[in-house]
């Protein structure tokens, strides 16, 4: 009775520690893309955060091509202007990126995450901690900027923010607030954002 009791007990913590972990919040937001559970997936994501990551990517991959160009003050011009048109750009076309992010979402046609990236089955990479956050390295693949007819295995870092519950600070759970940034300028680099996926 004894030995009943203890693996019980001992059931009942790895529940309690899984069910606080960022695993078990990364699992219910990929479980309700899955399912297209659009309310499932608002509160495990903040979806105006995602709306905007097409213009984001695009902007990242001038910023990239003007790095390129040797450091030079055209270069850096370029850059900045496209971060600024990049900004207005977002302003102005993001509610109706959220509108069509909702309704992928509810379509179940998210497997394209983000422009030329495609997240694979097997998603959950690895995680490392960023200023109180973590971050999720998502695997996936895109078309190679150096050879547009393959595709090459790559990843993009998920933010995830801790989020307290209502008892005692209890359940935790993990919230996804954007994407980071040196992935994505990474992702810019990478892939040829302008195939189709």
């Amino acid at each position: 009775m004894k030995k009943f009791l203890a693996v019980v007990l001992l059931l009942a913590v790895a529940a309690a520690l899984f069910r606080n972990s960022l695993y078990f919040s990364a699992w219910q937001l990929s479980s309700a893309v899955n399912a297209g559970d659009l309310a499932g997936v608002e509160a495990r994501a903040d979806l105006e955060a995602f709306a905007s990551l097409p213009v984001d990517l695009a902007v990242a991959s001038a910023q990239t091509s003007a790095d390129d160009a040797s450091g030079s003050a055209a270069g850096s011009l370029v850059g900045a202007l496209g971060a600024a048109l990049g900004g207005l750009i977002n302003v102005a076309a993001k509610p109706l990126a959220l509108i069509e992010l909702r309704s992928r979402i509810e379509k179940r046609e998210l497997k394209q995450l983000l422009g030329p990236f495609q997240v694979n089955d097997l998603w959950f990479g690895g995680t490392q901690s960023l200023d109180g956050s973590t971050i999720v390295q998502i695997k996936g693949t895109c078309v190679d900027k150096k050879n547009p007819k393959a595709r090459i295995d790559t990843s993009l870092g998920l933010v995830m923010t801790k989020v307290s519950g209502p008892y005692l600070g209890f359940p935790i759970d993990y919230r996804a607030t954007g994407v980071e940034s040196a992935s994505l300028r990474a992702l810019a680099r990478q892939c040829d954002i302008g195939a189709k996926p």
